[in-house]
């Protein structure tokens, strides 16, 4: 299991959990991505995720913050904050650090 850091440990103010398990459970990263990448359209259609939902959970799966988020969409970072929430909520997930980790626990079933 992948130890988290403590803060003061953090790459770029961020926990290093999604690069971490990526590198460490999957033969390459770029198979890890496509994994994940399958993980996302399964829970579309079996969550009925909108597809803006999708956008805002990969990029918080991937370790971006709100505003970046809202920055790489073109949305405001209200709109992530409420598009998050929906997935949460869908999902049955508390965090982005337990959405991290349903994503990651599901692609290593694919």
């Amino acid at each position: 299991m992948t130890r988290v850091r403590p803060r003061n440990e953090w790459i770029d103010g961020r926990p290093p959990l999604v690069q971490n398990v990526m590198v460490m459970k999957s033969p390459t990263p770029q198979s890890a991505k496509v994994k994940l990448i399958k993980v996302f359209d399964r829970w579309e259609k079996k969550f009925g995720l909108t597809p803006s939902e999708v956008d805002a959970a990969w990029h918080a799966v991937r370790g971006l913050s709100n505003k970046e988020i809202a920055f790489q969409v073109g949305v405001s970072v209200a709109t992530v904050r409420v598009q998050l929430a929906s997935v949460y909520r869908k999902l049955s997930v508390g965090s982005r650090n337990e959405l991290s980790y349903e994503a990651f626990c599901e692609a290593e079933r694919i």
